[in-house]
């Protein structure tokens, strides 16, 4: 596989990660988001890919842009949740039996 090609087929994951972690945000389901790291089986970047990569690593930041939202708001929950008793009513500590 010439250097072009691996680099396509990359970027191809990248695009296809985007989209289902983008899809999976959108149920509130997302997966841990990984690190981008560049192959480095593939050598360097061919330039007439280098506008695509950038597209991709946008399109990827702007994914990271609502994983980071959607788990600020999370934990916004989370937070207020902490703030309120959720267990329900407690139960009677005492039972008076002559009632």
């Amino acid at each position: 596989m010439s250097t072009a090609a691996g680099w396509a087929a990359y970027l191809d994951s990248l695009e296809e990660e985007a989209r289902l972690v983008a899809r999976l945000a959108a149920e509130q389901d997302a997966p841990a988001a990984r690190p981008f790291l560049p192959p480095a089986h593939l050598g360097p970047l061919p330039s007439e890919l280098a506008d695509r990569a950038r597209d991709v690593l946008a399109t990827l930041g702007d994914v990271s842009v609502v994983l980071r939202s959607e788990l600020d708001a999370t934990g916004e929950r989370l937070a207020e949740l902490g703030r309120h008793d959720v267990r329900g009513p407690k139960p009677p500590s005492s039972v008076d039996l002559q009632a």
